[in-house]
């Protein structure tokens, strides 16, 4: 769950960097903000930390969601869709919360927030989707009954041809 986390953060925190820079370089006055690149790092780091810390708590609860829900499932079992749909539902709900929690302590907001809602759906959906991408590339691990048998597994032996190592019994 730990590793789930991680890696929602280190994507969120690139494209809260991104996204937080684009209007204002390609806006009116964006001669201006390419004039000054210090103030425009300090932008995107302030909205990088911001995201990253997002993206860690989406993904943590993603990575519970996903144990506690596909228990006795593969991840050649699960769709791209559903685990997408359940990032985006995980994007959705943190937002909408941290949406909340700033209405009742501070009032509502002055401009627009569906953009950020629709902008952590987004997200949320794209690293589910891109978390299962990776996840199935992975080798796989023994199941539970061969490993009950005694065998060792080990990967495979070095000049492989293989790209992704394979487990084997040694």
């Amino acid at each position: 769950m730990f590793g789930t986390a991680l890696v929602w953060a280190t994507l969120w925190t690139v494209a809260g960097g991104v996204l937080s820079i684009l209007p204002l370089v390609l806006g009116p006055g964006g001669a201006q903000w390419i004039a000054a690149p210090y103030s425009l790092l300090r932008v995107a780091q302030t909205a990088a930390v911001g995201f990253g810390v997002l993206g860690a708590v989406v993904g943590g609860a993603f990575a519970l969601a996903l144990a506690v829900t596909g228990r006795r499932q593969t991840f050649a079992d699960l769709t791209p869709r559903r685990v997408a749909a359940s990032g985006v539902f995980g994007g959705l709900v943190v937002a909408c919360a941290l949406l909340l929690r700033r209405i009742i302590v501070i009032g509502p907001p002055e401009r627009a927030f569906i953009p950020d809602l629709v902008i952590a759906a987004v997200l949320g959906g794209t690293t589910a989707w891109l978390m299962l991408r990776l996840a199935r590339r992975a080798p796989s691990l023994p199941s539970p009954d061969a490993l009950s048998s005694g065998d060792r597994w080990a990967p495979e032996a070095a000049g492989s041809t293989s790209d992704v190592a394979s487990v084997r019994p040694t």
